[in-house]
């Protein structure tokens, strides 16, 4: 390293490198959060898709008897909890809310997951965010560990039918794959 007649060190510079970022050879990296993001990926999910899971979700809501999902809320009851998810889950303000996983005990709505336009937004149990695009979702494990939901590794303990909810995101992810 030398000193100029500034008072400034210069260090020896890479001509390789820089003769690659002039060629686009080397491109440095871009960080994003996923709110950066989220406004892209949205678009990257077709709306015939995105109206496909949205009425995948409706049927099938309305086909369990009324209290089987009791921490679950959809359709005009998201309203209720659609503040508080989108602060918790990270969910942007251009995304349409279709479902919402509450798994507090209290209902702050601190831990759980969103089904919306842009995929899945979530804050599970371990206190780890996760959004994944709904063409991510279509390859992610779906269990059901001793009654708490597993997705993608993150842990949901649903105090309502697990088996029910279990069986919504296969079938998600089953329409996704058609």
């Amino acid at each position: 390293m030398a000193e100029n007649k500034g008072g400034r060190v210069e260090r020896p510079t890479n001509a390789s490198r820089r003769v690659g970022l002039q060629h686009a050879a080397v491109r440095p990296h871009k960080l994003t959060t996923d709110a950066q993001a989220a406004p892209a990926q949205a678009a990257s999910a077709p709306a015939a898709s995105a109206s496909k899971i949205e009425q995948t979700i409706q049927s099938f809501m309305k086909s369990l008897p009324g209290e089987s999902l009791s921490d679950v809320l959809w359709g005009p009851k998201v309203s209720k909890k659609e503040d508080a998810a989108r602060k918790y889950f990270g969910i942007p303000k251009g995304d349409k809310v279709w479902l919402i996983l509450d798994t507090t005990l209290l209902g702050s709505c601190k831990v759980g997951f969103a089904l919306c336009t842009s995929g899945m937004h979530a804050h599970d149990e371990r206190g780890k965010d996760m959004h994944l695009t709904w063409q991510q979702f279509a390859t992610v494990s779906l269990a059901d560990d001793d009654g708490t939901l597993v997705v993608d590794g993150k842990r949901f303990i649903a105090t309502s039918a697990v088996g029910d909810l279990l069986r919504l995101l296969r079938r998600i992810q089953k329409d996704l794959a058609a």
